[in-house]
């Protein structure tokens, strides 16, 4: 029989975090064979960080601003909350805000880097966060958070845990921010608007144990978020709302065949207003049924094995197509998890896709497509040299998921002119519905440092991938950009495509070094750094549309944070260092209208948080982040953020 796992009885035993995420069963941190960082409840507490996008910054491996292109927000493959996985389907994006859960309620952030497709599926081709919460059944919260700060921040939420009797309970939750920003969406316009970015959320978690030993818990929640957001296939920023409402159930039982899990999720998201940069308007609606069921058994002391099936169907419908895209993916996975002996360990895992996708949408070139997206698989081991040195070595292939935009059955409506008949385009087309498969080889070396009472590691990996560059081709409305109509002859009302292709292949070398010395009482430090080589492969036709994107690209993030504990009083202060990076752009000025890779600026953040206990059950933080306002890009610039936080544990 296998065993569920009980965080808070592991961790006492073990004296560190523990996880299922690496191999589905409970094993600590440090046993576990894929290289992962954990940020636990205590690490949030000290960060003075507002939202997940800020926490996660501070890990290396994670770009919480941009990823490789430039645009994306977040450039890590996967992320999950108690197991469902949170994604924008419709831009292939993660947005931190429509994330359902509040920091107070997380119990600890596993962080896994490298393809992790074999063991976690959809879209975890770069690596994996899984967020796991507090169960209600057993580590009641009960909390008020109270924030205020500049530009208009007014931040709340309510959390209160229930007992419903032994070993069952209930956490509601219930969220609103707001802030409003003076420095408009787009600043390069001449009188940039001010926008507010508000959210909302509101979410249930029931878990029960029964009489017999299972485990069954239910999820529900709903967001609300207001936010500009960077399509990753394009060069557009939008202004977007939008909403997402889900419900997930889950039922763990302990068998004689081991522990089989079976859940299933809904999650409806709908956008029912958005802008994009030159006007256009567009809404959307996705709705998403999930279902999964695995076992997980020991065939002996030494070996554990896992077999899992899934099946994901999903309807896409927007305002500017007529009809709707869907697809229906089914999943098939196995994993091995071998203990040659105390010091040595070994996990395998193997996953097939076969997806089918069909579009009732009349400008499509697409008909109905059985996709073979192929297979994904993970080798992963560990090896003690002492109690001290740990070894890791990995290879993995992962697969990224085309977006909906990529299924070219979407489009952005551009602004409905008098004078123009046409009222539709596609921005985005992949026909071929390339997969995105990426290959990494990586090795790690974990060191103790008892003396100091803290932890030393070095990474190193090199990845080869097909989509390190994305180019997809775009119209421009000529009205909006004189030199496009200009180049394209008199009376055009739009450009011909400025990029040409959907994907570029591209190879990365890189390493990580990280030292972390943890501590609630005296000083607390740490540093991490990142540098990662790209190699893009461009071909002919992508040189001649962008000369330079064949270049190599060197990217460097660092962080470092500094704090001190003593009595009733925590002071941390963090710096964030991302180097400059290239990234596609849309080139507007000029005689021609076309594409060209422009230097994004390196970005310094600096973060000071000061915490006070007033009582047991009374907190007052004091934070800022980013003192130094910065440029993103031509789109996008970040101010400094000052807030108190007030917190109330009843």
């Amino acid at each position: 029989m296998a065993q569920t796992l009980e965080y808070g009885d592991f961790e006492g035993m073990f004296d560190e975090p523990v996880t299922v995420s690496a191999t589905g069963k409970p094993e600590r941190i440090s046993d576990t064979p894929v290289t992962m960082d954990v940020i636990t409840a205590a690490d949030i507490k000290r960060s003075g960080a507002r939202d997940l996008s800020t926490l996660l910054r501070t890990l290396p491996g994670i770009n919480a601003y941009r990823g490789f292109n430039g645009t994306e927000p977040f450039s890590i493959g996967a992320l999950f909350l108690n197991g469902r996985e949170i994604y924008l389907t419709i831009f292939g994006d993660i947005l931190l805000p429509s994330v359902p859960v509040e920091l107070e309620e997380i119990r600890q952030i596993e962080v896994i880097r490298g393809p992790q497709s074999a063991l976690y599926g959809f879209n975890a081709g770069e690596g994996v966060i899984n967020i796991v919460t507090y169960d209600p059944a057993k580590d009641p919260v009960d909390n008020v958070v109270a924030r205020g700060g500049n530009d208009s921040r007014r931040d709340g939420s309510v959390i209160l845990t229930q007992s419903l009797g032994q070993d069952m309970g209930v956490r509601v939750t219930a969220a609103g921010d707001h802030a409003h920003y003076n420095d408009g969406a787009f600043n390069t316009l001449p009188n940039p608007n001010p926008t507010d970015r508000n959210r909302t959320n509101f979410s249930a978690n029931f878990s029960a144990g029964l009489a017999n030993g299972d485990r069954t818990t239910f999820e529900l929640s709903h967001t609300d978020i207001g936010i500009t957001d960077a399509v990753p296939q394009i060069t557009y920023m939008m202004d977007m709302r939008i909403q997402t409402d889900v419900v997930r159930a889950a039922y763990v039982a302990d068998t004689v065949i081991g522990r089989v899990t079976a859940s299933s999720f809904y999650t409806a998201q709908t956008i029912p207003e958005a802008q994009t940069q030159t006007g256009g308007n567009f809404d959307l609606h996705d709705h998403t049924v999930d279902a999964k069921i695995e076992d997980l058994f020991k065939t002996g002391p030494a070996d554990t094995l896992r077999f899992a099936l899934e099946y994901r169907h999903e309807i896409v419908h927007t305002s500017d197509t007529d009809g709707s895209l869907w697809t229906s993916m089914v999943v098939g996975s196995a994993m091995w998890d071998h203990q040659f002996g105390h010091d040595l360990s070994l996990v395998n895992a193997v996953r097939y896709y076969r997806s089918d996708a069909d579009s009732s949408a009349p400008m499509t070139m697409m008909g109905g497509s059985d996709i073979n997206y192929g297979f994904a698989y993970n080798s992963s081991l560990i090896y003690k040299l002492d109690p001290d040195d740990s070894v890791r070595a990995a290879v993995a292939r992962g697969i990224g998921l085309p977006s909906q935009l990529d299924f070219q059955t979407l489009g952005l409506n551009p602004l409905l002119l008098a004078n123009f008949n046409r009222s539709t385009y596609n921005i985005g087309s992949d026909p071929n519905l390339t997969r995105t498969p990426s290959l990494e080889y990586r090795v790690g070396w974990d060191h103790e440092l008892r003396d100091f009472d803290s932890m030393a590691r070095i990474s190193l990996f090199t990845k080869q991938s097909s989509n390190a560059v994305t180019l997809i081709p775009i119209q421009i409305e000529g009205i909006f950009l004189p030199a496009c109509a200009v180049s394209a002859g008199p009376g055009a009302a739009f450009c011909t495509n400025v990029t040409g292709t959907s994907e570029m292949s591209g190879s990365f070398n890189g390493a990580e070094l990280q030292i972390d010395h943890k501590a609630n009482e005296g000083w607390r430090w740490g540093a991490n750094y990142t540098i990662e080589r790209l190699h893009p492969h461009a071909n002919s036709s992508d040189a001649v549309l962008v000369p330079e994107l064949g270049r190599n690209q060197l990217y460097q993030k660092a962080n470092a944070y500094a704090g001190y504990g003593w009595n009733h009083w925590t002071a941390d202060l963090r710096l964030f260092y991302s180097g400059a990076v290239h990234s596609l752009q849309l080139e507007t000025v000029g005689n021609n209208a076309g594409a060209n890779l422009a230097t994004q600026k390196a970005i310094l953040v600096l973060s000071p948080h000061l915490s006070w206990r007033v009582r047991d059950d009374i907190t007052l933080d004091l934070a800022a982040d980013n003192l130094w306002a910065f440029q993103q890009n031509l789109e996008q610039k970040f101010p400094p953020a000052y807030f108190l936080t007030a917190r109330y544990n009843y």
